[in-house]
């Protein structure tokens, strides 16, 4: 995690799969840090996988616990524009805050 992520987001998937290397570009475009859990070589993990989110395919994502679903439900959340709430809450809470601050300013 960092300052501009505070958000603990926990990826399960595997190494070649195109759903997860696309779950994982986004991510990577969005500067955040993640914990990638390789469930293609520990059977125990992917039952981890499949008992916290109820799925048995890859990628399986989570924000701060919460499953988000797959990189479709992702991607979803990304074009909706509901994704970077989630990743950046702090930065998303500052930057309302300042605006409901700032004072109208009525152009000329």
């Amino acid at each position: 995690m960092t300052a501009e992520s505070p958000a603990r987001v926990v990826i399960y998937g595997t190494r070649f799969c195109p759903y997860c290397m696309r779950a994982r570009e986004l991510l990577d475009y969005k500067g955040v840090e993640y914990l990638d859990v390789a469930v293609d070589r520990d059977p125990a993990l992917r039952r981890e996988m499949e008992v916290h989110s109820r799925r048995r395919t890859v990628p399986q994502i989570f924000v701060d616990g919460e499953h988000l679903g797959g990189y479709d439900d992702l991607h979803a959340l990304e074009l909706e524009g509901k994704l970077d709430p989630l990743l950046f809450p702090i930065t998303m809470i500052r930057e309302q805050s300042s605006a409901a601050s700032s004072p109208d300013v009525e152009e000329k």
